[in-house]
């Protein structure tokens, strides 16, 4: 898995006749879903020796094999870019995600052998398990068991998933504004620089971590030294111990911003078990210590569908912030 990697990540592609105008919008919305999230680049065909043939067979539902994308109605007669996103994401070098050698932690095939063995030379990067990843089996999780609490979907989606993207531009090892990485805090090494973001009432450094809970892969607020990651849920904050992940920049020139609305470049830090997108922000937040008012910076998750508010976890709780939000973006 991920042997097959494209140089620089510049995938030429070649459009066969056999597709309709219909099936061109869905190609080009599906590879605009790359553009705009990773570095990966398809191309029109010039001269070269490897590139990859789209085509339509009415009998297939979605096939990718060698340098091949066949996309048919065998699933229906929906929108095809899902369909294309995931089958270039086999090209691109990704296997199904309930493949990954860790896949028996999160799911069991029930004795249904359409799950697949484990593969073990999948590389995970160090980015936990997706459920929602476009790169999951969907409707199999009605018959699969869930070992996981709070899962309500398995893979489908019309987009790649947070996940998704981060593990592609690792694979690709993109630069930039795709250049930060969340890295497992058991592989944090030396030369990774974490992203200073805050601090407790008696001024404990925080930096943002993201964990699973629940369903939900939520950014929060980690302290390195103890090896946890607080996240709010359920209008509880949870104290997640050696089992999650915290962002590094990587080069990425990750800064915090005050904007009016969620900016551009803004860094996605996890997921609802919806598919709704979390993004890292941060604000004050005052409390009273033996005494004394005293101030944090706090960092939580804001909604995608809520982008003025940010919900932080403190002392216990799941609370809204009160003061002005911090966006974390690249720039």
């Amino acid at each position: 898995v991920w042997e097959r990697l494209w140089i620089g990540g510049k995938v030429p592609y070649v459009l066969d006749k056999s597709l309709t105008k219909n099936h061109l919008k869905e190609f080009f919305k599906a590879i605009g879903e790359y553009h705009s999230r990773t570095c990966i680049r398809f191309v029109p065909r010039s001269s070269e020796n490897v590139f990859v043939t789209i085509k339509y067979k009415r009998h297939v539902c979605g096939l990718a094999y060698g340098t091949t994308v066949e996309i048919g109605d065998a699933c229906g007669g929906g929108p095809k870019s899902p369909l294309l996103i995931h089958e270039l994401g086999h090209i691109l070098g990704y296997a199904h995600e309930q493949n990954r050698p860790d896949r028996d932690q999160w799911i069991s095939g029930n004795g249904d052998a359409g799950i697949g063995p484990v593969m073990s030379g999948f590389e995970t990067f160090g980015i936990m398990y997706d459920y929602v990843s476009i790169m999951h089996y969907e409707g199999q999780c009605r018959s699969w068991k869930i070992l996981k609490p709070g899962v309500t979907k398995c893979g489908g989606g019309n987009h790649l998933s947070v996940l998704d993207v981060d593990k592609f531009n690792a694979a690709y090892k993109c630069k930039g504004c795709h250049g930060y990485r969340w890295k497992n805090i058991k592989l944090l090494g030396r030369d990774d620089e974490v992203v200073n973001a805050g601090y407790d009432f008696d001024r404990t450094n925080f930096v943002p971590c993201r964990a699973f809970y629940y369903g939900d892969i939520i950014p929060g607020k980690g302290v390195l030294n103890a090896k946890v990651c607080y996240v709010a849920h359920g209008g509880k904050e949870h104290k997640i111990h050696s089992d999650f992940e915290v962002l590094t920049r990587n080069g990425a020139d990750l800064r915090w911003d005050i904007t009016p609305d969620l900016p551009a470049g803004s860094i996605a830090g996890g997921r609802t078990n919806e598919r709704e997108t979390y993004w890292v922000g941060r604000c004050f937040v005052s409390a009273t210590v033996n005494g004394q008012k005293k101030w944090s910076l706090a960092i939580g998750k804001i909604y995608d569908s809520k982008r003025r508010n940010l919900i932080i976890s403190l002392r216990g709780r799941e609370m809204p912030c009160e003061t002005e939000i911090e966006y974390l973006r690249c720039f």
